[in-house]
């Protein structure tokens, strides 16, 4: 059986990093794992390089920083990472933003619970989700 997918999460809500951890972990189907999570754009870049995760889970809207101004300093701290904008905002005009940015997906807080594992699948390499 492989590993779960290596997930990290960046909100600056602790309340939405709390629920989003839970849920990812509590989903049923070991997906992912979730391995570290930051709630600003400093602390996040630094620790997604620490963490070499397969996975980032980022806000659209952090408080100091936009989430799609940060796709390319996580991409530079983890090249490999597949990167999954979660909005509030559920709009084409985001959605299109976020995929011209560098996001390999999009997912609004809404739907996350019917959309997240379906836009993993999706953004992630076959392989990664052979046992998935």
């Amino acid at each position: 059986m492989q590993q779960p997918i290596s997930t990290f999460l960046v909100d600056d809500s602790l309340v939405f990093l709390t629920i989003a951890a839970r849920y990812l972990v509590e989903c049923g189907e070991r997906v992912v794992a979730v391995v570290g999570q930051a709630h600003d754009g400093e602390s996040a870049i630094a620790e997604a390089a620490r963490l070499q995760p397969q996975l980032i889970l980022l806000d659209m809207m952090l408080a100091e920083h936009s989430g799609l101004d940060m796709i390319l300093p996580l991409r530079a701290a983890v090249p490999s990472a597949r990167i999954i904008i979660l909005s509030m905002m559920d709009a084409t005009p985001y959605r299109q933003a976020a995929l011209r940015a560098g996001a390999d997906g999009f997912v609004s807080k809404d739907a996350m619970v019917e959309n997240l594992l379906p836009a993993i699948r999706q953004a992630l390499p076959p392989s990664d989700l052979a046992a998935a």
